[in-house]
């Protein structure tokens, strides 16, 4: 018998020292209000700190029921527990104010889903245990602290569906009943048992971030039984990959990409046992920079005639700027640096990476400088409207054909040309082509036809002839800025062109 009672309390310590117990609040709740005695009218959420029961008052055969029964509903989340949990005892637990619950009835369900019409006609009803009616009765719950323990059995069937649904009501003369619904002393279920909860993960709030800025996330989990964790993560979309380093979580990003994504992030137990939290993440565009490029022709090996009697279109070719968000406009800048008078000209709104400008005009320039020879410089610029790249500095080199074989030339007609620099301040260079020796004027003008300068009024021999205006009138004072008019005349020959000053 000695041996007997020591077994039995060797294995009563054993389970004392493997049991644990966890409480369990209710995560919804909600007053189901039968109409007529009983008959189901609607449920209504309830999210006050109070919640409470009340029995239909009887006023006779001709007025019937003049109060509807009204009866409080929780749901309680048991997902925390494995099916395979060894349960001791499970008990219910609140705190009733005001005045003691005499004759309760508890219904009981383990019904999937959010506390509902159905959810709640079916615990009315008390018809859903296999095991008979549904219904505990005869309960009486005094004001402060009550417990009622509840079948096993049924808890373990409500374990395997993850939720377990309550009903309190009662039976005896109509009165009404309250109790607190909120904290530390609001309607829970304490459960001791044996085995494993499931880890727990803190969910993670949603996520912004900006196109090509990776972030990473710390996952919060914790294992009531002490366990190992294993974290898992995954990702709807292949341009948000993500990895897992212990509890870290990268959330990496497809080069340019921009949208949204969803990321599920699992945590394990050395039993298998899991929880889960979802969260999305939004990149926002940025706009990206055009890529840098380079210069393919010409180059510093590269020597190109020119000649003021012939006019033809010398091609530019560099790479493509690529832009993944918006499309690129170049400009081409040619120079020619002689002893720092310096001579640019802009090709301005090229769409495509090859372009061809007329020699023309710097085969004029130099014959004017009288240079056979002149290395140039040029270099490209690539914007998408906010952001700007410029290409490495290129040369390449002019042959003056006109000055390397003939020396001296003759301009094959009259010619105004436009001025250099323009826009300007406050020096600008006029150029004009004389086939013949001729009686020259040039003039400036205002806008209104007012004569400004008389910049030139001689005779002239014929050659390629220029003339610098500092944007002063005849009495040597500086003019305003604005557009400006130059014309020439030379024998019968007329040309007008605009200029623009600025200050």
């Amino acid at each position: 018998m000695k041996i007997y009672l020591l077994i039995v309390l060797f294995f009563f310590l054993i389970k004392q020292l493997i049991a644990e117990e966890v409480v369990i609040y209710a995560t919804e709740s909600a007053q189901y209000l039968p109409n007529d005695c009983c008959t189901f009218n609607y449920v209504e959420s309830h999210n006050g700190d109070v919640i409470g029961s009340q029995e239909c008052q009887d006023m006779g055969a001709y007025y019937g029921c003049g109060m509807a029964k009204i009866a409080p509903i929780w749901r309680f989340d048991l997902t925390s527990l494995s099916d395979d949990v060894i349960v001791h005892y499970v008990t219910l637990k609140g705190y009733v104010l005001d005045e003691p619950w005499p004759d309760v009835y508890l219904s009981l369900s383990s019904s999937i889903g959010p506390i509902s019409e159905d959810l709640a006609s079916e615990l009315w009803s008390g018809n859903h245990w296999s095991s008979g009616s549904g219904q505990y009765n005869s309960i009486s719950w005094p004001i402060g602290d009550f417990s009622q323990n509840l079948p096993v059995d049924i808890f373990l069937e409500a374990i395997e569906s993850d939720q377990m649904n309550i009903m309190a009501f009662m039976g005896g003369n109509w009165s009404s009943y309250s109790m607190t619904n909120s904290g530390e002393n609001a309607p829970r279920l304490v459960v001791e048992y044996s085995g494993s909860l499931a880890p727990e993960i803190t969910a993670i709030s949603d996520q912004e971030t900006n196109e090509d800025e990776p972030i990473t996330i710390n996952v919060i989990a914790s294992s009531d039984s002490n366990l190992d964790l294993t974290y898992f993560a995954e990702s709807d979309t292949s341009a948000m990959p993500v990895y897992m380093n212990g509890s870290t979580l990268a959330v990496g990003l497809e080069v340019n990409w921009s949208g949204v994504g969803n990321i599920t992030v699992i945590v394990h137990d050395e039993n298998e046992l899991s929880d889960t939290t979802d969260f999305m993440v939004t990149v926002n565009p940025v706009n990206d920079s055009p890529q840098e490029f380079s210069l393919i022709y010409p180059t510093l090996e590269d020597t190109i005639s020119i000649n003021p009697d012939i006019d033809w279109a010398m091609p530019f070719h560099w790479e493509v700027s690529n832009d993944v968000d918006s499309d690129v406009i170049y400009q081409l800048s040619v120079t020619l640096n002689y002893f720092n008078d310096i001579y640019t000209t802009d090709y301005e709104n090229i769409t495509d990476s090859l372009t061809e400008i007329s020699v023309y005009e710097w085969a004029v320039l130099m014959t004017n400088l009288n240079l056979p020879r002149w290395t140039m410089d040029y270099v490209v610029t690539a914007t998408d409207g906010e952001y700007t790249v410029q290409s490495e500095a290129g040369q390449f080199v002019f042959q003056n054909t006109s000055l390397s074989v003939t020396g001296e030339l003759t301009p094959l007609s009259y010619k105004l040309h436009q001025n250099h620099p323009n826009p300007f301040n406050p020096i600008t260079t006029l150029r004009y082509d004389l086939p013949e020796d001729a009686l020259v004027n040039i003039t400036i003008y205002d806008m209104m036809g007012r004569i400004i300068n008389n910049l030139v009024s001689s005779k002239q021999s014929s050659g390629f002839n220029s003339v610098q205006w500092n944007a002063t009138d005849n009495f040597g004072q500086p003019v305003s800025a604005g557009v400006y008019i130059y014309q020439i005349e030379a024998g019968n020959f007329t040309q007008t062109k605009k200029m623009l000053l600025l200050k």
